[in-house]
């Protein structure tokens, strides 16, 4: 199966002027449908929604969705591009800028995943705020050969529509967030399925601006605690000491051996 088209799944909760600077780095040669959720803002995210979606039929907006679950909102949007006909799906954060060839360069790693059969089922871009500057991302020269490694970015990430089913998509338990990303990251591994990093797809990624918006943080610490406590309750210990036989055992998974299965 090669890609022809790509769904752009970006959550957003105000920071309006952080999703207008996302939305028009957006560049690739395949065509795409790009679903933005908006999470109950309150700036000009909903009336620029609103202009967007009128002017390109290519923007779809889901509005207030009824979840305070990150995994949940993912799962939709997902759902949504699936539903649009996409062949494969990136999902991101709303505080980026990609490179001219990030989403180029992804699809061409996860097609020739399926070309090998090797594996590889998600792939994230590389994010490069240490060593650039928002502007210096659009002309950063990409690293000659590039490399790669099993430790995902969820801030940009490209995903096989066939895994996320088979794996039964991301987990909702976790709210507002925190966790749905090792969670998922757990699955894939338990089932044998890979999810990697390139470094020549390139973005920059602000960081913590949903969260660093309200007094005191959005997201504060007992609850990261009660989410990293659902996931020891869940895999019995934390991500980088969980015990992958140990656990396909407990939840009678065979790991999978070629993406034919999927």
């Amino acid at each position: 199966m090669s890609i022809n088209k790509v769904g752009i799944v970006m959550t957003c909760m105000n920071q309006v002027a952080y999703t207008q600077q996302a939305v028009a780095t957006i560049k690739t040669k395949y065509p795409y449908q790009l679903i933005i959720i908006d999470d109950y803002s309150m700036d000009g995210t909903k009336a620029w929604l609103k202009e967007l979606t009128d002017q390109d039929e290519r923007v779809v907006a889901i509005i207030d969705p009824d979840t305070d679950s990150l995994g949940e909102k993912w799962n939709m949007g997902v759902a949504v591009a699936e539903k649009l006909g996409c062949d494969a799906v990136l999902v991101c954060n709303n505080d980026i800028l990609f490179h001219p060839v990030t989403i180029d360069n992804l699809v061409a790693r996860l097609d020739l995943a399926h070309e090998k059969n090797d594996l590889v089922v998600m792939v994230s871009a590389c994010n490069r705020r240490g060593d650039t500057t928002p502007e210096g991302i659009f002309t950063l020269p990409l690293p000659r050969p590039s490399s790669e490694a099993e430790h995902p970015d969820f801030s940009c990430f490209l995903l096989d529509f066939k895994a996320w089913k088979y794996v039964g998509g991301f987990s909702h338990e976790y709210k507002p967030c925190y966790f749905e990303d090792n969670d998922f990251h757990t699955v894939l591994k338990l089932h044998n399925l890979k999810a990697i990093s390139i470094t020549n797809a390139p973005y920059y990624h602000f960081g913590s601006i949903t969260q660093n918006q309200l007094p005191g943080g959005l997201y504060k610490s007992p609850q990261f605690e009660i989410n990293r406590a659902i996931y020891v309750a869940k895999f019995g210990a934390e991500p980088d000491k969980i015990n992958l036989l140990r656990l396909r055992e407990q939840f009678r998974i065979r790991p999978v051996t070629s993406l034919g299965a999927l």
